[in-house]
């Protein structure tokens, strides 16, 4: 709008565009309390014509006079909905009441659809988005543990169809929700630390899923992991806590997690949040990783302690009959969020991590397992591609002339 306030000129090229008008984020930009009447909106789609429309709405925690518009807005929804590609709504308890009452079929065209929903004493029972059969990108988050039974929220929504799912709620309502999946690809789960049983199968479901992170505490997953079976899974990003592991009680869910993985036996990329001792405990079990082949983790202060044991497992030892943790691991990264000083402990860790690049090189000329093809070295506030290499030059010379790259510290 400022830019059309210049001169005429530009406001003819504003005006004339309809990719400028045809994504809404409301309440405006910078002004949290101005929400326009919707008269204005009417025109603003009008000037959109005939571009897909995306709407993003923040109402929880509104002022006024935004709050009253706000409402109105919500319940106008429908009249936008053929038009309305992408939706983005993030509601407080007096919103649902609107939302509740949206005609069925409210938003036909909708490919991807986002809610959060905020506490509230109201209830949302919806059958506005049961004719969205181009649906397939969904986001659901939510903030109170009474937001549970997706079925009697969602009145008629087309499960089945969706493929890509962020869903970010109590455990119960994780595994209640990606049963109804049946086609998802793609999911990022974020378990909040609200109590309730999840479903539990005396065997796993199988689910299509091919590429998933979770991020929460494990005992909250603990329905999840027993739940399914995920037979097609290539990509798994794993930020799990374990805030009872100084006691002990970590080691009984460690076997829990190393099922759910052994049972992906399509898995090729796995990724670790934080190297503590849980997950050396879980990695105790190699036979569940021996398809990764690209693998990252993060590494903290208390994580420095754990690298010598680290890389005893991923080094090929000549007089021992196992293979070591991914035997087929082709590349790895690892993330020190930390910064890089001059000291013993880190020529320590350099001199254990080459001696392990070194290993499984000697092993693949044996024909012994798969050589390392990349090692990324990533020390925090360092972006360098070429220094690591520079630094390792002496101790991995035959590797280099292999076709090792190395990479990480400036």
């Amino acid at each position: 709008m400022c830019v059309a306030s210049v001169c005429k000129h530009w406001h003819d090229v504003v005006y004339s565009a309809p990719s400028l008008w045809c994504n809404l984020q409301l309440p405006l930009p910078d002004h949290p309390g101005d929400v326009p009447p919707l008269h204005i909106i009417d025109a603003w789609v009008e000037h959109s014509l005939p571009m897909p429309l995306k709407i993003q709405l923040a109402c929880e925690g509104t002022p006024f006079p935004a709050e009253p518009r706000c409402l109105e807005l919500v319940s106008k929804l429908y009249l936008y909905g053929p038009r309305i590609q992408t939706l983005r709504l993030s509601l407080d308890s007096p919103h649902f009441t609107e939302v509740n009452h949206l005609p069925d079929d409210s938003f036909p065209a909708l490919e991807e659809l986002a809610l959060e929903l905020h506490a509230g004493t109201l209830e949302l029972m919806t059958r506005a988005f049961s004719g969205s059969r181009m649906l397939r990108r969904l986001s659901f988050i939510t903030h109170s543990e009474s937001f549970s039974d997706v079925h009697r929220m969602l009145l008629g929504f087309p499960f089945a169809q969706i493929t890509d799912a962020f869903i970010c709620g109590s455990s119960y309502m994780i595994s209640d929700f990606v049963w109804e999946l049946k086609s998802l690809r793609t999911a990022t789960l974020v378990a909040k630390e609200f109590r309730g049983q999840g479903l539990a199968f005396v065997e796993p479901v199988d689910l299509p899923i091919e590429t998933l992170e979770l991020q929460g505490r494990h005992d909250e997953f603990q329905p999840f992991l027993l739940s399914f079976s995920l037979p097609h899974l290539r990509e798994f990003s794993c930020n799990l806590t374990h805030p009872s592991f100084g006691d002990g009680l970590f080691e009984p869910h460690a076997p829990t997690l190393q099922h759910f993985i052994a049972r992906s036996t399509s898995l090729t990329r796995l990724v670790m949040g934080n190297m503590d001792e849980w997950l050396l405990y879980l990695f105790e079990d190699s036979h569940a990783f021996e398809s990764v082949e690209n693998f990252k983790i993060g590494i903290y202060e208390e994580g420095l302690s754990l690298w010598p044991r680290f890389m005893k497992m991923l080094t090929y030892h000549l007089t021992s009959s196992v293979l070591p943790l991914f035997p087929k691991l082709r590349e790895v990264e690892f993330d020190i969020r930390l910064s890089r000083r001059q000291d013993t402990e880190v020529e320590r860790m350099d001199d254990l991590l080459a001696a392990m690049i070194l290993s499984r090189y000697n092993a693949a000329r044996h024909g012994a397992m798969q050589p390392l093809e990349r090692c990324h070295y990533c020390w925090k506030g360092y972006a360098g591609t070429s220094t690591a290499r520079e630094h390792f030059s002496a101790q991995l010379q035959s590797c280099f002339g292999d076709g090792l790259m190395m990479e990480g510290f400036a």
